[in-house]
């Protein structure tokens, strides 16, 4: 391989690790630097509420007893699924496997 052809090789793989760096870094602050728009239309109090996404905070001006019910009942069904979801990987990883 002529002398040419490596540095053009090295150049190119040196992009492609910058670039991957690159993107890396900006999906990584892109969580952190979001901001979650008002849902349109009004709960029960009548205010609005932040729609939830994952790794933003939360800003809820409504307090009363049904919407915090609301919320509880909420994270109550989400903890449920991160079980049943933790269930199977455990079983998946405690399956024996065949020999082929």
């Amino acid at each position: 391989m002529s002398t040419s052809k490596k540095t053009t090789l090295w150049v190119v793989l040196v992009l492609v690790i910058v670039f991957g760096i690159w993107w890396w870094f900006s999906s990584q602050s892109a969580g952190v630097n979001s901001v979650i728009a008002p849902t349109a239309q009004p709960n029960n109090g009548g205010t609005q509420a932040a729609v939830p996404a994952e790794s933003q905070t939360i800003v809820s001006t409504d307090t009363s007893d049904a919407s915090l019910n609301q919320d509880l009942t909420n994270i109550d069904s989400q903890l449920n699924g991160l079980a049943s979801d933790s269930a199977s990987v455990d079983a998946s990883l405690n399956q024996s496997t065949t020999v082929q």
